[in-house]
């Protein structure tokens, strides 16, 4: 094993262990050869680290480049083999504010939800109502290659709120849910796919390439495209799709110009709007964005509790949000009213008991009259 290899063993997740060696050999090449030369000639591999940043500079942003260099300085120090990487990161352009960064609007996936093809509602009802990242459907695996999210990995409820597994089989697996909306637009999709000929599976992929009613010639697959062969969407795809959609829509479509991100925008909306639990802050939500630090702390059945009050939160269609929160106030309006109802049994039930006890008092009554002699014209 290289010392390269044995570094990114120590990296959390499989997805952090991809990215670190992309983004190592972008910025030096062959990991373990900068390695030896850091450690026999420092000034030169801090040239080359140089060189690369302002290559760099005339194609990528701040934070791009940032993430480079960090990853690399990690590698370095894990094998205590330092340069000087306060005059490295001196190089490095300053990245975008945060700020910049920030969710879309309803408004603006509004628009988007309106031009969108019955795949691409999926996939954004998905995204919106789960929070999770553009890899949710295709995802390196600690095994070895990659995973995706197979149709076993959705739990139907009848057309409420459904169970997703995420990163099924992965150190990182999580549970989450999916709203009403995006279950009735990924049941479309299943729908409009059996008609191309795929036979749908516990293995198929819940988001999968693109397909069409009938055959066509595709040149860069090497000859005739068969539709009812499902492939899973790719993490890049997905963003991919997304930015046309954007574009479709006629919406901004970098974040650097004031948009929003094309995939990783609708995890910050998620957050944003899922509505904070008076007893538990914002833990629900990042319970559902898979954060495992709050994951294990909150039952179950209270997270789902919380998802159903969030829906109407969620959901993009005008209609399917009115729909929904008509239903979520009469959920609330059945709960009020049997608590109300139970509210009443109990003073009923208190009356009753009154009852008795005044009926279990008057021969007691009757007997101390008798004994004292009183006549009821005397009370």
């Amino acid at each position: 094993m290289s010392e390269f290899d044995s570094f990114l063993l120590t990296r959390i997740s499989q997805a952090t262990r991809v990215g670190y060696a992309e983004w190592v050999r972008k910025l030096v090449g062959d990991p373990d050869a900068f390695l030896a030369l850091a450690k026999t000639d420092r000034q030169k591999a801090e040239r080359l680290v140089a060189d690369s940043i302002v290559a760099y500079r005339s194609k990528a942003g701040g934070a791009r480049i940032k993430t480079l260099v960090s990853a690399t300085k990690s590698f370095l120090d894990y094998y205590e083999v330092q340069l000087s990487w306060k005059k490295l990161k001196a190089l490095v352009p300053k990245g975008k504010k945060v700020s910049a960064d920030r969710a879309p609007e309803l408004s603006e996936i509004r628009r988007m939800w309106a031009v969108a093809s019955p795949r691409e509602k999926a996939l954004v009802s998905m995204l919106v109502s789960l929070g999770g990242r553009r890899g949710v459907f295709w995802f390196p695996s600690s095994r070895g290659g990659y995973g995706y999210m197979k149709l076993k990995d959705v739990m139907f409820d009848g057309d409420g709120p459904a169970t997703v597994t995420v990163y099924p089989g992965e150190p990182e697996e999580y549970r989450t849910f999916i709203s009403p909306e995006a279950v009735a637009a990924l049941r479309l999709t299943f729908e409009l796919r059996e008609r191309v000929g795929e036979v749908l599976a516990p293995d198929s992929p819940v988001m999968r390439d693109m397909w069409e009613v009938e055959y066509k010639a595709d040149h860069s697959r090497g000859g005739l495209w068969h539709p009812e062969e499902a492939h899973p969407l790719r993490a890049e795809n997905t963003s991919e799709m997304l930015k046309k959609l954007k574009r479709k829509a006629g919406i901004c479509s970098t974040s650097k110009d004031g948009g929003f991100k094309a995939a990783h925008g609708y995890r910050k909306f998620f957050k944003s709007n899922f509505p904070a639990c008076p007893l538990h802050g914002d833990m629900e939500a990042e319970a559902l964005m898979g954060h495992r630090e709050a994951y294990d702390k909150i039952p179950w059945a209270h997270i789902r509790e919380r998802y159903v009050v969030a829906v109407p939160h969620l959901t993009i269609d005008e209609k399917f949000s009115l729909k929904e929160e008509m239903e979520a106030k009469d959920e609330q309006h059945s709960a009020q009213f049997k608590e109300l109802r139970a509210d009443l049994d109990h003073e009923k039930l208190k009356g009753m008991e009154l009852e008795k006890t005044m009926n279990e008092m008057l021969p007691l009554m009757e007997e101390m009259k008798r004994r004292l002699g009183v006549s009821d014209s005397h009370t």
